[in-house]
């Protein structure tokens, strides 16, 4: 029974816990032994639709004769120039992204976009985004820990609190790209 009558009536949370030394030792050593992967968390559907985006950005920069590796370190850096790259790509993919349909018109088919409103080309963003982080910045990150900072691609294509660096600018410009385009 506590000392005080008045605990019964509380509900009390121990503010520091009290761990033993040999149970914490076991709980590292259990993780150490299976290290967290990042590639592995990431959902199936999510790795293949991002690893079809980056197949096109290689395909893109090809054609564009562009380095399809070290653009994204030229991006992390600022360099301003980069971006017209990113922006050609973004225009090209919703160009190409053209199908078929049966219509009901004079033709018995019409070609129509597939991609047909900005969300769809900030997905397409941020697939490519965090694959490029993934592939290319973690590697430079880890041979550079103390520069890290710079060797970093963010982007999510939702409503986030941190909305800014070189990514960021290309997102803000989808908006009005898809108003271009009537999407």
């Amino acid at each position: 029974m506590p000392p005080d009558s008045k605990a019964l009536l509380r509900f009390a949370r121990p503010s520091v816990r009290q761990f033993s030394k040999e149970a914490a030792q076991a709980a590292v050593k259990k993780y150490q032994e299976k290290p967290l992967s990042e590639v592995c968390r990431l959902d199936p559907k999510t790795r293949k639709r991002r690893e079809r985006v980056w197949k096109n950005w290689e395909e893109f920069a090809a054609c564009a004769e562009v380095d399809s590796v070290n653009i994204w370190v030229d991006l992390c850096l600022g360099k301003p120039e980069v971006q017209a790259i990113f922006q050609g790509f973004l225009r090209q993919y919703w160009e190409q992204s053209v199908t078929w349909r049966p219509c009901l018109g004079p033709e018995e088919y019409e070609q129509v976009h597939t991609i047909d409103c900005a969300s769809t080309i900030e997905d397409v963003w941020c697939l490519l985004v965090n694959h490029a982080d993934d592939r290319i910045m973690r590697p430079k990150r880890l041979k550079d820990p103390k520069n890290a900072g710079v060797w970093s691609l963010k982007y999510a294509s939702r409503k986030t609190q941190s909305t800014c660096g070189p990514t960021y600018e290309i997102a803000r410009w989808i908006p009005e790209f898809c108003s271009d385009i009537g999407s």
